[in-house]
């Protein structure tokens, strides 16, 4: 029963959690600088025995309409010209708000899914105008998690790229784009699977994430997974809902 094994969502406890969003939190804030968008993060501090959670405010700078609009002109830079928002980023546009989010995960391919509905996302565009910024925060396993993610279009390779972590498993991912169909676009990396069990598994497991662009309302990011000399299978999928 998948309800017996020890998940790679169970590997960071609720502590460990929170203080790993507030390095994110502040991580993301040293590097953007002036507060243009704040939004809240949960913080557990140890006092002694005794655990408090506290909010700290964390500054985005975010996407203005003056950057969002510019055009190519000859005093450019190649590299502002490279940096403008363009018809592949507008690709993106319909994740940007607050949704939702449905969470379903099995980690082997004949196991029940089991579904998470504690969560919600807040996209935005950075000050760049050209990279998609995501916050996720809920709970899985009764224990609470954040997950960030960055998009973007690459245009001197010609291909969008997604960056991630999630307090719930270890490490960061890096993903490049393998394909683009309609509203599809898929990313894959090679990842080494933590285990399901207390001993560390460390196969390397190809990972490919399929996010769905179904319109402004309704999104799907699908993850498969596959083991070596296993057939891939849906792993994880997040199903996300504007709000209203």
């Amino acid at each position: 029963m998948l309800s017996r094994i020890r998940s790679p969502f169970h590997i960071l406890t609720t502590q460990r959690t929170a203080v790993f969003s507030s390095i994110i939190a502040f991580m993301v804030s040293l590097i953007l600088g002036i507060p243009l968008l704040h939004f809240s993060l949960p913080v557990a501090i140890a006092q002694s025995s005794i655990t408090q959670n506290q909010n700290i405010t964390t500054p985005i700078r975010v996407c203005s309409a003056a950057t969002m609009n510019r055009t190519a002109s000859p005093e450019m830079s190649a590299n502002e010209r490279l940096g403008l928002h363009s018809e592949f980023h507008r690709k993106l546009q319909p994740m940007i708000g607050s949704f939702r989010v449905k969470q379903t995960a099995r980690f082997t391919a004949d196991a029940t899914p089991i579904e998470f509905n504690d969560i919600t996302a807040r996209r935005y565009w950075l000050e760049d105008c050209t990279t998609l910024f995501e916050i996720m925060e809920g709970t899985s396993n009764n224990q609470p998690f954040t997950r960030l993610a960055l998009y973007t279009y690459q245009p001197l390779d010609q291909e969008y790229q997604l960056s991630s972590m999630d307090t719930r498993t270890p490490g960061l991912m890096s993903f490049r784009n393998i394909a683009v169909e309609g509203n599809n676009i898929s990313f894959g990396m090679t990842y080494p699977f933590p285990g399901l069990t207390s001993q560390i598994d460390g196969r390397s497991t190809k990972l490919r994430h399929v996010l769905h662009l179904q319109n402004d309302q309704h999104q799907v990011l699908s993850q498969y997974f596959q083991y070596p000399g296993d057939r891939e299978f849906l792993a994880i999928q997040y199903t996300y809902i504007r709000m209203q």
